[in-house]
């Protein structure tokens, strides 16, 4: 394979991922994205399959290509995305001597809206889940967690007891902040220390009918979502508990700003799948 050659940098970028411990489907994905980059390429006239004959054209023409070939806009923007990291990789190394990375336009990314459900329904179907045994108030607790404060599942299994006090919980980590919560969730969270033998973390895996000393994974908690689904709403995610958190919260005239801090996020990007949905609740509450 000629060390100048297109195909050689992308195998020396697939290297780079696998050296940064990326998952083996996340450089799976960044070598297809890069294989279809290699097309245009090779589709052009005269042929150019050394990266010294690509022309910066070539480069910021590369997202009018895509969209030409009728991909899906998600698709386009992930591909154009890993074209630009791919060649920061390449700038970096000094293999290129443009930096076009910032330059080639990427389509906005849509954003799929979570199954809409309010968060008093949702607080309802929590009470109305079974309660006879350990393993239910767990479930129960963990639920109300999330309907309470709009919080990552990354976040949730992360907790421990010492985070609760009374009417509020504290996250750590890159999103360190305290959120308000009910008198009820910090009882149900105190009320696992009976269940459990010796633990500092609140949400602990179950087996064998006893609870263990192992903290859920984020992998667990979505099997539970998949357990639980008839009895919550079909195809619910953790994201149904955020935005349903999100939405109560401006209904009742809470800030973007203060939203934004109570979620841990450094801009108001994150919101923007909202916006439609907000002025929908702004509209019902003044009805």
């Amino acid at each position: 394979m000629n060390s100048e050659s297109i195909q050689y940098f992308i195998k020396s970028f697939m290297g780079y991922l696998e050296g940064t411990g990326k998952s083996s489907h996340t450089i799976r994905n960044y070598g297809i994205d890069l294989q279809a980059f290699q097309n245009y390429i090779d589709a052009l006239t005269p042929k150019r399959i050394l990266m010294t004959q690509i022309l910066p054209e070539d480069v910021l023409q590369y997202s009018d290509y895509l969209k030409a070939q009728g991909l899906k806009t998600n698709t386009r923007r992930r591909r154009v995305l890993t074209l630009r990291k791919w060649l920061r990789y390449l700038k970096s190394r000094g293999k290129i001597g443009f930096d076009l990375a910032d330059q080639i336009p990427a389509p906005g990314k849509l954003e799929r809206v979570p199954k809409r459900i309010s968060r008093s329904e949702l607080l309802q179907k929590i009470d109305a889940l079974p309660d006879d045994e350990p393993i239910h108030g767990r479930n129960r607790a963990l639920l109300r967690t999330l309907a309470e404060t709009g919080c990552l599942v990354s976040e949730l299994v992360q907790l421990r007891f010492e985070d609760f006090k009374k009417g509020s919980v504290r996250f750590l980590g890159k999103r360190e902040r305290t959120v308000a919560i009910s008198d009820r969730l910090f009882s149900e969270v105190q009320g696992l220390k009976k269940f459990y033998t010796s633990a500092s973390h609140c949400f602990l895996s179950y087996g064998k009918s006893r609870f263990t000393q192992i903290p859920l994974t984020a992998r667990a908690v979505e099997l539970l979502f998949r357990q639980l689904e008839p009895a919550i709403l079909p195809g619910f995610d953790s994201r149904t508990f955020r935005q349903a958190v999100i939405l109560d919260w401006m209904s009742d005239g809470i800030s973007e700003q203060e939203i934004q801090k109570r979620l841990g996020l450094k801009s108001k990007y994150a919101f923007r799948v909202y916006f439609p949905l907000r002025s929908k609740t702004e509209a019902t509450s003044s009805a």
